[in-house]
């Protein structure tokens, strides 16, 4: 699955829960806003078109671009990417507040009567979208800002902390903390600068209207990049190998710092944070930060969930065990159809609605035809899992798949 999938099914599946549990004749809209690169925005409105907007409603998925600046010399002049356009960059991942205001998706939040805003990065595959544990924590405090942290895994794992600075919290990225202040640690052991930013953000709509909206209209950072300029001989476009230019740039966590009243909550890794980052290894071997990482940590998590709830897991086969989003996003309801189950690696255990794309025409996916008859296709053929009613089993390709009834 995309990890754009991953997030709107655990949207879908959250939006279903609140429903349920607070007995509403129908699902809650929880918009969506998504910031995209000029590069890739047009690819990613295809993406999510074709995938039916997953089942949230068009309407409620709002998609905007990042904004771009011009990129320079070290000596302070325009670089042309070609003859006649001036090079731009984006404006990085503080540029998110401009672009909320310019793109129409502020003024629809407030339209719709928003109170909280959750913000996170797109390649972390363990986010918890509209994350009711962290929000209502904010929401308790009566904080205008909140930080979702977790510790660092090590003393030089590449990630910003957070911490004080002058009586306020700001983000200082681990370029700026040398080796000794990285390798301190307190009476107990732990790293003093512990705790790492893995950009997953609360903001009041207050806090972005009064605060963050005017802070930022002319705060930059000023990165060295390697920037495409025109060859003045030739016309000719050139990739450079080294830095050549200068691009600006903002971040998100530069109004951390204006907050009046931030909360900083520390969450597991191994439940909040599995980036994607690093392309795969090309040897045996598990980079980190790569989708075999974050699937591993999933794979792990999910296991968890399982034994948690009264399976038995028999691994023997391998470590692949997978929970879609549809059937739970943090273990919930699942022992009312697991309990007592032995499961068999590789497993999913998923919704009819998870095999949408290969539904069958005669039983739509339900197993039972018109009729009332056992369907001749593979969901009418999957077996009952012995001492779980709920619950049945099929095998798709290599991989046993549990079925929620």
């Amino acid at each position: 699955k995309s990890l754009f999938r991953l997030y709107g099914e655990r949207l879908l599946h959250l939006r279903r829960s609140v429903q349920l549990k607070m007995k509403l004749d129908e699902e809650p809209v929880i918009p969506w806003y998504i910031m995209t690169s000029p590069l890739n925005h047009d690819t990613t409105c295809s993406y999510f078109e074709q995938e039916d907007y997953f089942e949230l409603g068009k309407e409620n998925v709002f998609l905007f671009k990042q904004g771009t600046l011009p990129c320079f010399t070290e000596g302070g002049k325009f670089i042309l990417e070609n003859k006649y356009t001036v090079a731009t960059a984006p404006d990085g991942n503080g540029g998110i507040y401009n672009s909320l205001k310019n793109s129409g998706a502020f003024d629809d939040m407030q339209t719709r009567n928003i109170k909280w805003v959750q913000v996170t990065s797109v390649d972390n595959s363990l986010v918890q979208v509209a994350d009711p544990v962290f929000i209502g924590c904010c929401e308790t405090k009566k904080a205008d800002v909140g930080n979702l942290s977790c510790p660092k895994a090590a003393w030089n794992e590449k990630v910003g902390v957070v911490a004080m600075k002058g009586g306020a919290y700001h983000i200082v990225e681990y370029s700026e903390i040398d080796e000794d202040m990285a390798k301190q640690t307190d009476a107990n052991g732990l790293l003093v600068y512990r705790s790492g930013n893995i950009c997953n953000h609360c903001f009041s709509m207050d806090f972005l209207r009064l605060t963050a909206l005017p802070a930022l209209q002319k705060s930059y950072h000023i990165a060295k990049k390697k920037i495409p300029y025109v060859d003045e001989a030739t016309g000719e476009t050139v990739k450079p190998n080294t830095n050549n230019g200068i691009k600006l740039e903002m971040f998100i966590f530069d109004v951390f710092p204006l907050s009046k009243n931030m909360v900083v909550v520390e969450c597991e890794r191994a439940y909040n944070f599995a980036p994607v980052k690093n392309a795969p290894s090309t040897d045996e071997t598990i980079a980190p930060d790569s989708p075999q990482s974050a699937q591993n940590m999933i794979f792990s998590m999910c296991k968890e969930w399982l034994v948690a709830a009264g399976a038995k897991v028999d691994d023997s086969s391998g470590n692949i065990c997978e929970v879609t989003p549809l059937v739970s996003i943090n273990g919930e309801s699942l022992s009312q159809y697991v309990s007592g189950c032995t499961l068999v690696t590789p497993l999913l255990v998923a919704a009819r609605e998870d095999f949408n794309d290969a539904k069958c025409k005669s039983c739509n996916n339900s197993g039972t035809d018109f009729m009332g008859n056992q369907c001749t296709c593979e969901f009418g053929a999957a077996k009952q899992v012995p001492g779980c009613s709920l619950l049945k089993h099929l095998v798709k390709g290599d991989v046993n798949v549990y079925l929620i009834n």
